[in-house]
């Protein structure tokens, strides 16, 4: 069996630097088909040079002209028009959204190729409408909203409404679907984890780790340290904008955080191990990968607004502030933040994220939905 993926920055995923979640997400999902027995091969639209293999993984770059109008319609959109048309394939296999990827959707449809988009945010089950709404009210410039968060409403309007296999991460992603008429499949993220991550004597420091960016709860972020000045922060990532950049420069000079900027996977998992819990402040995710790779270190989460499908509540692997960033603040600052039951995290991540018979699930519920 054949599969090809479309995205970009899967390739830094795959040696380790993945540019967010979907990529990483993505590339964990390249590694498991290839461990399954399909011939994979990724069109990565981020890179530039020639062809490479990774894990037996075929990865075509799509970029290398300086000039980017020049490179989008003389590279990328030509590579993946030949690689959708002229290569023979069973699936297609997206997770961002990106107006390119319609060509190999519209592709799928004339040469009968299953389509499996899998959405990596709830704002991309939300519909055209107030997923443009949304975006707009976190947008950088109206530019920069018309140009990239426009297309890509549409977009993900058409992967949503034309692909063969929708996948959701958790049942509210699917009920939101289900009331647009939208069939899904709820298939959770995939982890690899090693159990005796459960030995190790954690250290007295919290730990943030995502983009350095307004919607993902910097300035909560802020407020919280501030609060707390008797405890430790690392904060692990890229800025992103004047708001990024300008939160770095707080981060350099308040004394209880230590700022290390973007990392690469191995090191990101170090300091994951050892802190007493990983901190999130976010509104709109999907499910968080580092919450995940939280629990495959036995790490608690504390989590100011996401708890997908009550997970951290109803299996105890963390702590849930429902929106209520003082309660956070004062767990933190008791020192109440308990070390989850290693045991429960194993099973629950065994049971609902379990890396290494993630496609022999996969296919059973596409071809039994």
């Amino acid at each position: 069996m054949k599969i090809t993926i479309f995205g970009s920055g899967i390739y830094n995923a795959l040696i380790g630097m993945p540019p967010g979640g979907a990529e990483l997400q993505t590339s964990l999902f390249a590694k498991a088909f290839k461990n399954y027995g399909f011939d994979v091969t990724i069109i990565d639209n981020f890179k530039s040079g020639k062809s490479t293999n990774i894990e037996g993984i075929k990865i075509i770059f799509s970029a290398s002209i300086n000039i980017k109008i020049l490179r989008y319609f003389f590279q990328r959109i030509p590579r993946i028009i030949y690689y959708s048309l002229f290569k023979n394939t069973h699936y297609f296999f997206v997770r961002s959204v990106n107006q390119i990827f319609l060509i190999p959707l519209l592709i799928s449809k004339i040469k009968r190729i299953h389509f499996i988009y899998s959405i990596s945010s709830n704002i991309d089950c939300e519909s055209f409408i107030k997923r443009l709404i949304y975006s707009y009210k976190v947008k950088v410039s109206l530019i920069n909203w018309i140009k990239n968060d426009l297309p890509s409403s549409i977009t993900n309007y058409f992967l949503l409404k034309f692909a063969d296999s929708v996948l959701v991460q958790s049942n509210y992603q699917f009920e939101k679907l289900k009331k647009r008429d939208i069939k899904a499949i709820i298939f959770r993220n995939i982890i690899p984890f090693n159990s005796d991550n459960r030995k190790v004597i954690k250290k007295d420091y919290y730990v943030y780790i995502g983009s350095i960016a307004r919607r993902k709860g910097i300035a909560e972020l802020l407020k919280l340290i501030k609060e707390i000045p008797e405890k430790q922060f690392i904060i692990i990532g890229a800025p992103q904008g004047e708001f990024g950049k300008n939160a770095v420069e707080i981060f350099n000079r308040t004394s209880n955080i230590k700022y290390l900027g973007a990392l690469n996977r191995e090191k990101v998992i170090e300091y994951l191990l050892y802190s007493k819990a990983l901190i999130n402040l976010s509104k709109v995710e999907g499910f968080p990968n580092t919450f995940l790779e939280a629990w495959s270190t036995f790490t608690p989460v504390i989590s100011l607004y996401v708890n997908p499908d009550n997970v951290i509540t109803d299996y105890n692997l963390g702590i849930y502030g429902n929106g209520n960033i003082n309660s956070i603040i004062k767990y933190i600052k008791l020192n109440n933040i308990n070390s989850i039951d290693n045991d429960n995290v194993l099973k629950y991540l065994k049971k609902y994220h379990n890396y290494d018979n993630a496609i022999e699930r996969l296919m059973s519920k596409i071809h039994n939905n």
